[in-house]
């Protein structure tokens, strides 16, 4: 069976070319929106789980518990992960052996990871 493309009969005008112009350039401008926010928040992300770890391999100088260096919370990494950075936070995770032994991030960021991936397929096919 063969197909065959036939011209549309329809017409548009040209307040209808431009209405779909200016859709189309909207859409645009969104997706670079959405993506510098997800190259910023993964490289938050990145940049969070490297700080945390050097932090804990270098003790503060005193040496005393009054003294210790303030580390970044678990919550704060997995919501950075949350909040998109999650490949970030895999890769960082990985690079730095940061955090591999814990359940809460070995399954968790993985876990976000899938969540979100799923819900822009979801997204992009309906």
């Amino acid at each position: 069976m063969q197909i065959i493309d036939q011209p549309t009969d329809r017409k548009i005008s040209i307040r209808e070319a431009e209405e779909e112009t200016d859709r189309s350039a909207t859409l645009m401008i969104h997706t670079q929106i959405i993506l510098y926010y997800l190259l910023a928040i993964n490289l938050l992300a990145f940049i969070a789980y490297g700080h945390d770890k050097w932090k804990s391999q270098h003790p503060h100088p005193r040496g005393n518990k009054r003294h210790t260096r303030r580390r970044t919370p678990e919550a704060t990494l997995l919501l950075l992960a949350a909040l998109g950075g999650s490949v970030g936070a895999l890769v960082a995770m990985y690079l730095f052996r940061h955090k591999t032994l814990h359940r809460k991030f070995t399954i968790g960021v993985p876990a976000i990871l899938a969540l979100q991936v799923s819900t822009i397929c979801y997204l992009l096919l309906t």
